[in-house]
């Protein structure tokens, strides 16, 4: 029987003075372990007997009392909106018995792991995880659990691991475990520092290409067009940059825009990020220049593509683009990418008055066109954007409801999301991280070598012409985002506050800010 260990800690808000909680408070309090005969399907919340194989260890079925806390193995996930509201934060520990203590075992596949400010995340071929430590994973090289466990915790750990398929008894030779370690001469710079959630190393880079567009959108936050902007980085600086990023081990890439096709040398840099050592490549296009053969080398080259098409009929999105014809080519890239077998295919939508009226319509037509995932996307004050009508709070709340109305109605195989919006779904309880991950795992590179948290914020850290990714990475500006929000919240330690393009949350950790209060409506991280 499987088993596991839920953790929960009340902190909602008539709790806001409460000390802050860390997750491995949260993880470690409070586990008890009952049967149950479902728990070796992966229930979302399961209880278990402890799997006590060894002589002496704790028998199956009684209550566990820790004298340390206890190691946990969660799948990683950051919730976007903010855990205000919620009553409580809970995590969910699950574990499957190990058949035989002598046999020998081993990791069941490539491994990647970097540290966060507490614990490890831990990437495989079936997802990413966020573990309190590598002791038992670097230990782990046809050895039995025997050998490895000392006492019923270890057993619950290696259990865990199991449970997820990192470890298993079948020998795999593609089971290694490389851990980052470039980073860790940045430690001591957060030494006394109270801090929120970021990983020391990016989990993901946004790097533009190119300010040129063969559109000329009437939102483009960037206010890309076809003319080419001076002083852009060249060629060299661009492979250097992605070498760097590549011997990092950079977990994900997202090659951007401007029109990222419009580059010349679009197909040979993301093929150069691939043998560079990037472990996930991106894309968005505006599907113009998406022929056959392209389509074909985007498949091929990115585990993700992005196309937009901010219009159901072609009237729409071609006004809103500002050229004849690109929705058919849009509708166009998106058939030759699911041709071709792009392993994941979505479309993006901003959201605007020229084409609120049919986001409805733009669902089915991502059901006709076989895509299965539709993110709409708030219209955002920046670039041509400001001449726009914006959106008020009202407003948006108005769209997240019908954005939640989608979800609820539920077409067939289709998944709706949204950015920029309040809640369009219950925020879940038991997330890894919650709040803007700008500056904890995201870096955004524009193409005059800016850095930045992320594209929508006006907080500068430095130039690739400058400085290694790692010193831009833990330069002051970034550092200064990891400190722990000044919210008088329980939540705080495992909370990184709301989006930081929202100039309320962005203000929070200005050098000048000393403290800020949690607002009592500032659940979903959008506005204030």
């Amino acid at each position: 029987m499987g088993s596991a260990a839920i953790c929960s800690k009340a902190a909602g808000p008539s709790l806001y003075a409460a000390p802050v909680i860390s997750r491995q408070d949260y993880i470690t309090s409070n586990i008890c372990n009952t049967h149950n005969s479902d728990a070796c399907h992966g229930n979302d919340v399961l209880f278990g007997g402890t799997s006590a194989f060894i002589d002496g260890l704790q028998a199956p079925g009684s209550r566990a009392e820790f004298d340390h806390p206890e190691a946990t193995v969660l799948q990683f996930s950051v919730e976007q909106f903010l855990p205000c509201r919620l009553p409580e934060i809970k995590s969910t520990v699950h574990r499957l018995p190990l058949p035989d203590f002598e046999a020998p075992l081993f990791l069941q596949d490539n491994l990647f792991a970097y540290r966060m400010n507490e614990g490890y995340a831990v990437e495989s071929a079936g997802g990413e995880f966020y573990v309190d430590r590598l002791e038992f994973l670097q230990a782990i090289h046809g050895t039995g659990a025997r050998s490895i466990c000392e006492d019923d915790a270890d057993v619950r750990e290696l259990e865990q691991l199991y449970y997820h398929g990192l470890i298993g008894y079948g020998a795999n030779e593609r089971g290694q475990l490389r851990v980052e370690t470039q980073s860790e001469r940045y430690r001591p710079l957060y030494d006394g520092v109270a801090t929120t959630w970021f990983s020391y190393i990016p989990q993901k880079v946004e790097l533009d290409l190119t300010n040129i567009c063969n559109f000329q959108c009437i939102h483009c936050a960037k206010d890309a067009s076809p003319q080419r902007e001076s002083g852009g980085l060249s060629l060299q600086e661009y492979v250097d940059f992605i070498d760097d990023v590549g011997r990092l081990g950079l977990p994900s890439l997202t090659l951007m825009g401007g029109e990222p096709t419009c580059h010349p040398e679009f197909i040979e840099l993301a093929v150069i990020a691939k043998y560079a050592g990037v472990r996930g490549l991106s894309t968005s296009t505006n599907g113009w220049l998406v022929d056959d053969e392209l389509a074909a080398k985007m498949a091929t080259l990115f585990g993700s593509v992005q196309v937009s098409i901010h219009g159901a009929t072609p009237a729409t999105h071609d006004a809103i683009v500002g050229r004849k014809g690109a929705f058919e080519h849009a509708c166009q890239a998106v058939k030759l990418l699911k041709r071709h077998g792009v392993a994941s295919l979505n479309i993006s939508f901003t959201v605007m008055k020229h084409n609120v009226h049919e986001m409805g319509a733009m669902v089915e037509l991502s059901r006709q066109l076989g895509v299965h995932f539709v993110r709409f996307l708030v219209l955002f004050g920046q670039g041509r954007g400001i001449a726009l009508p914006q959106w008020t709070d009202e407003d948006k709340q108005q769209i997240s409801d019908s954005i939640r109305k989608f979800r609820e109605d539920g077409e067939a195989h289709i998944e709706v999301e949204a950015g920029g919006f309040p809640p369009y779904c219950d925020i879940t309880n038991d997330a890894t991280f919650y709040g803007c991950p700008a500056g904890r795992t995201l870096m955004y590179v524009g193409t005059q070598g800016e850095v930045k948290p992320c594209s929508a914020t006006e907080i500068n850290a430095g130039n690739i012409r400058d400085a290694s990714i790692l010193d831009l990475w833990h330069s002051e500006p970034m550092r200064r985002l990891r400190r722990k929000p000044p919210c008088d919240c329980a939540y705080a330690g495992v909370c990184a506050a709301g989006c930081l393009g929202n100039s309320y949350w962005e203000a929070m950790f200005r050098p000048s800010e000393l403290s800020v209060l949690c607002p009592g409506s500032g659940g979903n991280g959008e506005s204030k």
